[in-house]
């Protein structure tokens, strides 16, 4: 298992963005943290590009702009079969009281070399 941590804070261009490519919003969607790993260096990259198989984010608390996050990534490697590798990413946000705001998960596929 790879791990990283690092703090990102909402901002109005982070929600521009967002909304640029998905149009206006009441309200961040729960998969709206998935634009955090533009602002989190994660350690690990892959030989191949990876195949995003599937993905469910839920939201604990509203995200709010001004909102600063303590994120967790972590991933892990599931298994091999035959010429793919499958791993399962994880993107958990926790508030400044500690309590967790957020966890989105992302089944990957990775062709092997």
């Amino acid at each position: 298992m790879k791990q990283i941590e690092g703090y990102v804070t909402v901002t109005k261009d982070m929600i521009q963005d967002y909304e640029e490519l998905f149009g206006t919003q009441s309200s961040l969607s729960p998969a709206f943290p998935m634009i955090f790993y533009r602002e989190l260096s994660v350690p690990w990259t892959f030989d191949a590009s990876p195949v995003h198989r599937k993905q469910s984010c839920r939201c604990y608390e509203a995200i709010t702009c001004g909102q600063t996050y303590r994120c967790v990534a972590t991933l892990k490697p599931r298994m091999k079969k035959g010429a793919y590798a499958f791993y399962t990413q994880t993107l958990t946000g926790y508030t400044p009281n500690g309590k967790e705001g957020f966890q989105c998960v992302s089944e990957l596929v990775v062709p092997l070399p």
